[in-house]
């Protein structure tokens, strides 16, 4: 089972989102927002991370005033499958299961 996957966009062709499958795993409540805990897992900070999606993964960001969290959409390309899959080995190998 992944933890961490790639949830396509049905009203953007070609792009995608970073999804996760955290409620039906097993493990204590974390005490953060699911796109910081994806920057953690790569060891950055969370505008380090959005700087990373946009400059590497050519991610679209957009955060509306005043909000804490931005949307992040992805062309889906071999990078950000590669990106993806990481994330998740990282989840796995974070929690021990």
């Amino acid at each position: 089972m992944r933890a961490i996957y790639i949830d396509e966009l049905p009203w953007h062709e070609g792009y995608g989102v970073i999804q996760n499958n955290f409620d039906e795993i097993e493990m204590p409540v974390l005490n953060t927002s699911y796109q910081y805990l994806y920057a953690y897992l790569v060891d950055m900070n969370y505008e380090e991370y959005l700087t990373f999606c946009r400059e590497s993964l050519s991610a679209k960001i957009s955060r509306k005033s005043g909000a804490k969290y931005a949307a992040v959409h992805f062309p889906i390309t071999e990078d950000f499958k590669r990106f993806v899959d990481l994330l998740d080995k990282k989840f796995w190998l974070a929690t021990g299961k």
